[in-house]
């Protein structure tokens, strides 16, 4: 078994999810992308009506405990009703909520009954929860700044908390000492401290080291040097000309601290409202007599928005409920990313595979162009 197509930004999967799966590697997906069934019972999409959502969901949320790295986000896309089902299925799973998306299409579908018999108010949005999984912070945030630091150094595995604290003990100096040092008032509790614990700065890190070595006891290497950074038995001096140890030693920790964390890049003047029309013209795709191929299909800029806000470059999603795949073409025009995509209708794999620059148009089924036409 292998990918239906395959190119150097995606693989497109002809298959269930569930037998997939195995066949992946673990702990290799930054990014969930999950646009399932909803259970709306659409007329004529059987694909659709569900007896049971969480039963459906929870054997890949289960796979997903493997697939994905430590630090990593879901996008849980369902209707209001569907997913508040599944919310709790990811809150037992270790999945911590970070926000409600809205997508607001910005105008009500045709209404098929008068304004006298209707009974509720007409559906115009779609939602998806977003998740991630810190390893060093499984509490609940208290606002946007606690985003992952706050509560990581009450984690035992945060050793970086640790070795700061070790650091700093060791030259005899008190934590106002430290406040004192880098002018700041309680400052110094949140690199040293169990509760609202972060990462220092480049320059508070430089502040830290220079008033610990300047104060401390002499010893064999300088203070805030981590070992694993050097192979150094250097004067203070040499340190202080060059900082190319001191700038390593505090990589070392950034690295660490940022393999741990989610990431997050806040497109600029976003919320978690979303308002974008629902797809239509050249971007919805179509089936060989014209019609829409995909009734559920998902705007291109929203799914290129949350990839860049929630992957670094390098980083894989994962879609496993592909439908037209939009990962897959997403990943391709960010250029710097990789997409795994799984669906079981060969039709919309057809219909996407000229969107994908490596792949032509002449051997899709459908004719079907997609976003773009090859030259």
């Amino acid at each position: 078994m292998k990918p239906y197509v395959s190119t150097d930004r995606a693989d497109l999967w002809l298959a269930d999810s569930l037998e997939v799966y195995p066949r992946l590697p673990s702990e290799s997906f930054e990014l969930v992308i999950c646009d399932g069934p909803y259970n709306l019972g659409i007329e004529g999409e059987e694909w659709d009506k569900v007896a049971d959502l969480v039963a459906l969901y929870e054997p890949h949320v289960t796979e997903w405990d493997r697939l994905c790295k430590p630090g990593a986000s879901v996008y849980l896309w369902g209707s209001e009703r569907g997913w508040p089902l599944l919310h709790p299925l990811m809150l037992r799973h270790g999945w911590r909520f970070q926000s409600l998306i809205v997508w607001d299409k910005g105008s009500a579908p045709s209404q098929k009954c008068s304004r006298e018999a209707a009974r509720n108010w007409p559906i115009a949005s779609e939602v998806a929860g977003f998740y991630t999984r810190d390893p060093w912070n499984q509490t609940a945030a208290t606002g946007p700044a606690t985003f992952v630091g706050h509560a990581a150094g009450k984690d035992d595995r945060n050793w970086i908390r640790e070795w700061l604290v070790a650091e700093w003990e060791a030259t005899g100096l008190r934590r106002k000492d430290a406040d004192r040092a880098m002018g700041t008032n309680g400052m110094a509790g949140h690199y040293f401290g169990r509760s609202q614990w972060e990462l220092p700065t480049w320059d508070r890190f430089v502040q830290l080291a220079e008033a610990a070595q300047r104060h401390g006891p002499p010893r064999g290497r300088p203070y805030f040097v981590h070992p694993e950074a050097i192979g150094l038995r250097e004067s203070w001096e040499h340190l202080r000309a060059s900082w190319e140890h001191l700038r390593a030693s505090w990589e070392h920790l950034r690295t660490e601290y940022e393999a741990q964390r989610a990431p997050f890049d806040l497109p600029i003047a976003t919320t978690n409202v979303w308002r974008r029309p629902a797809v239509r013209g050249a971007e919805r795709l179509l089936d060989a007599s014209g019609e829409k191929l995909h009734p559920c299909q998902k705007p291109i800029d929203l799914t290129e928005r949350m990839i860049r806000a929630s992957t670094r470059p390098g980083a894989s999603v994962l879609e496993p409920f592909g439908g037209t795949c939009r990962a897959a073409v997403a990943c391709h025009r960010l250029g710097d990313r990789r997409a795994v995509c799984i669906e079981r209708e060969r039709a919309y794999l057809d219909a996407v595979r000229p969107s994908l620059e490596f792949v032509g148009g002449d051997d899709a089924v459908s004719g079907q162009l997609g976003l773009w036409r090859p030259s």
